[in-house]
């Protein structure tokens, strides 16, 4: 590939993440700056009698600018008697004050409060008892801080400078207590650093990554015919261009980060117009790889910022999904201050190209290989394919997000910049390498211009057909997928209603984008035995389809943690987290998981 080639695909990636990072939610740091709610505890009656009850109620301030959602599991407080070791009292349910109704989910703002009824221990009481509170609250219209906890110290008898109010004790306010952010451990950045590393190392083994691998897999070929010093560079500048590329995502999410916005790992292919780019890109590459204008496929001597470019596209291919590990990390990240993000994004750059590091250390490993003939030609038709099948593919998600009509536009398209390739080719026949480069190029970027202006209008009527706001907020549909049979769109009502009724739920976070999300809902979830396990469980399917922006949807992931797509979750009543089942399913072990967590045979 050219070297201009190269830097217009980097600048797709900066450009992109500083624009697709803020469609969804997902928590944000909690710095000492931020304003923390302030907290108060009273008890009814005072001093506690022993053996019997009091009414424990935490009173709640929140900053202005700042709610709390009411049914998230955040939310609580624990009463400590802290003598002769902290151990939680007997509590009651918890009730709180009436909440407002805020994009269709109850939620505080302002005052609140919060009380339950606790049993009283017999015999002599301590001097003290210790409230445990938690919460996590969010900016209005911006990002939730991280989950929080303060704990609140009461004294059991009256004392002279509350005489006015015996029953009233005030805690510390939470900007002062325990719950002051000084950030996480040291060991939980280097897990997390760890987490983000494995997450891209795996990440090469993702159904995503697959038909992009055509492409290293095609330079790994042809290298194993050449020296230990080209062997060595282009997997240098393979893994160069992964870094660089992630680098890039990782600043402009900190960039967003900084100016308000909302990181979501995989936002980029909610945007029409990027997945259009992603189209001419790789149908750019297929006809290349057949010989229909000039060569960009991968060639060593010819082109030396083929490698770096291939680099930065599979790192935009691997965009869509999460790999295990990457979607803990990832919202871990994502949690704090904007200045750590690229150094996660470093680390999964490191993942993503150890495979090429390896390489470059050990050009020994090319003597494996077969060394290039006659069948590299076969090899690069074939390579061609997969790469023809990835932009129908990115064809069927342009459908899901602009409509049929403009997809059918996109393929006329195709068809057409197909056509002027075969008709360029012979008219620059004799032309310079470079005039041949810059003329397809131009070709592809009209193509590509014209595709955005003639969509357009066809990509408008299918917004405008969407639901409403309010109606997307109560039922979190942002695609038009047909639901399989058994499957609900994701409610959060439907989600609290059927807990409620002590019946477990599963969800689904999925995308049209996300190829490991098909790969588990056609291979692992819609098998006769998962669906019996359902049915059996008595659980509500709910599917959460995230191809489409969608507040519900990212709430729900920021709720659970995750920042990217699949998330597989099971709540169980009685529960007060739901369990996270692995990003890559595999059927038996899934089934099994399932069963023990409901506790079935």
């Amino acid at each position: 590939m050219s070297r201009s080639l190269a830097l217009i695909l980097s600048a797709v990636v900066a450009i992109n993440s500083a624009t697709a990072f803020s469609l969804g939610t997902t928590s944000t740091p909690q710095p000492g700056n931020v304003p923390q709610p302030v907290v108060q505890v009273s008890l009814s009656p005072l001093p506690p009698p022993p053996g019997g009850q009091t009414v424990v109620t935490v009173e709640v301030q929140l900053p202005s600018g700042f709610y709390q959602d009411a049914d998230s599991s955040f939310l609580n407080f624990t009463v400590l008697n802290d003598w002769p070791q902290p151990h939680p009292l007997a509590e009651g349910p918890l009730t709180t004050s009436t909440p407002q109704t805020r994009r269709g989910h109850a939620s505080f703002q302002g005052r609140f409060t919060l009380s339950r009824t606790v049993q009283v221990p017999p015999g002599p009481q301590p001097s003290h008892w210790s409230v445990r509170f938690s919460y996590q609250i969010c900016q209005i219209d911006g990002a939730c801080l991280l989950p929080s906890q303060t704990t609140i110290r009461v004294n059991l008898a009256p004392t002279p400078t509350l005489t006015s109010n015996p029953q009233k004790f005030v805690g510390q306010t939470a900007h002062s207590s325990s719950s002051q952010f000084s950030g996480p451990p040291l060991w939980a950045w280097l897990a997390a650093l760890g987490a983000a590393f494995l997450g891209g190392l795996i990440l090469n083994l993702m159904p995503c990554v697959f038909p992009v691998l055509s492409l290293k897999a095609l330079a790994v070929v042809k290298a194993s015919g050449e020296n230990q010093r080209i062997q060595r560079l282009s997997s240098l500048r393979f893994a160069s261009g992964e870094a660089a590329s992630l680098l890039l995502l990782g600043l402009g999410t900190a960039a967003v980060k900084l100016a308000g916005g909302i990181p979501i790992w995989g936002g980029l292919f909610q945007l029409p117009a990027f997945v259009l780019i992603l189209i001419v890109v790789f149908w750019f590459f297929a006809l290349s790889l057949w010989d229909i204008g000039p060569r960009f496929a991968p060639s060593l001597r010819s082109a030396p910022a083929t490698d770096f470019a291939n680099g930065a596209v599979k790192v935009l291919a691997a965009a869509p999904c999460t790999a295990p590990f990457l979607g803990p990390a990832l919202g871990f990240a994502f949690a704090l201050p904007a200045w750590s993000i690229p150094l996660f994004f470093l680390a999964i750059a490191l993942g993503l190209a150890l495979p090429d590091l390896l390489l470059a250390a050990f050009p020994a490993i090319f003597k494996l290989l077969p060394r290039p003939g006659a069948w590299t030609k076969h090899f690069e038709q074939f390579m061609g394919f997969l790469l023809a099948g990835t932009a129908l593919y990115m064809v069927w998600i342009y459908e899901n997000l602009a409509g049929s009509s403009a997809m059918w536009v996109i393929l006329v398209l195709l068809w057409g910049l197909t056509l002027l390739f075969a008709g360029g080719d012979v008219l620059t026949k004799n032309k310079r390498p470079w005039i041949r480069r810059l003329f397809f190029s131009l070709l592809a970027l009209i193509v590509l211009v014209v595709g955005l202006i003639l969509s357009q209008p066809a990509t408008a009527s299918a917004v405008s057909q969407r639901p409403s706001p309010a109606l997307v907020s109560t039922s979190a549909t942002s695609a038009s997928r047909p639901l399989p049979a058994g499957w609900k769109p994701f409610t959060r009502q439907q989600l609290q209603q059927a807990l409620a009724e002590g019946r477990p739920v599963f969800v689904d976070a999925t995308a049209a984008w996300c190829a490991t999300c098909l790969v588990n809902e056609n291979g692992v979830l819609a098998d006769p035995e998962v669906q019996q396990a359902f049915k059996t469980s008595g659980a509500l399917l709910l599917r959460a389809d995230f191809t489409r922006p969608s507040t519900p949807i990212a709430d729900w992931l920021n709720e659970v943690g995750r920042a990217g797509l699949p998330v597989y979750a099971l709540y169980v009543p009685g529960k007060d987290h739901p369990h996270l089942f692995p990003e890559l399913l595999e059927k038996q072990s899934f089934l099994s998981e399932f069963s023990k967590l409901l506790n079935r045979p």
